[in-house]
């Protein structure tokens, strides 16, 4: 007949074991998420890819040509939005090579953006150059990713971060590129911007 103490132990070495296979559980749960995980990012990055392939240079300049780059501050300078900046103006900033340099850095605001009327925003990924830390992203993706139905309207775009600027924020491990929200407008365009000719 078991004791008082034999009785204690059994209780556990049966929370322990309950512990393990709890542990295990879990460990088969976080795997098969990740799995998971992986296959809809390798997804997302075949959809982008089919994307892309679907514009050629010529196409991209076109639009180039036609969507500019808006950023908000103001003639002192200005940059990607950050949720706490949204009341600030937008303006058009000095051309930039479209493929070749990212539109945001050493941006120089030329003319305020007004009257804008909002298509719509939509989560838009970029590469980086060099180092991931050095967020660059370039006008030719947003005029690529940017949905079919909003591309012979929209005359503007800007880039924004969703939650805020920190990098834990913007960069994903797992696609290894820059994550924004871009928003695209319908905008006149000030003749100082309408005379900027685009380059690759």
């Amino acid at each position: 007949m078991l004791n008082k103490y034999h009785i204690i132990m059994e209780l556990h070495e049966i929370q322990k074991k309950q512990e393990n296979l709890r542990n295990k559980v879990d460990s088969v749960n976080a795997s098969e998420i990740m799995v998971k995980l992986l296959k809809e990012k390798e997804n997302l990055l075949e959809e982008l890819a089919k994307k892309r392939a679907l514009m050629t240079k010529e196409d991209i300049l076109k639009y180039a040509n036609q969507m500019h780059c808006v950023m908000r501050g103001d003639f002192k300078g200005v940059s990607i939005t950050t949720p706490e900046k949204y009341h600030r103006p937008l303006f058009f900033i000095d051309a930039t090579g479209v493929a070749t340099q990212s539109c945001t850095f050493s941006s120089k605001p030329i003319a305020e953006a007004k009257k804008l009327k909002k298509l719509g925003t939509i989560t838009t990924y970029h590469s980086y150059g060099g180092h991931y830390v050095f967020l660059r992203p370039s006008a030719d993706e947003a005029i690529w990713q940017c949905p079919k139905e909003w591309l012979d309207k929209a005359t503007a775009f800007e880039f924004s971060f969703i939650k805020s600027d920190q990098l834990s924020e913007v960069y994903d491990c797992l696609l290894d590129c820059h994550v924004l929200e871009t928003t695209y407008y319908q905008v006149e365009l000030p003749d100082v911007v309408k005379e900027k000719k685009m380059t690759w």
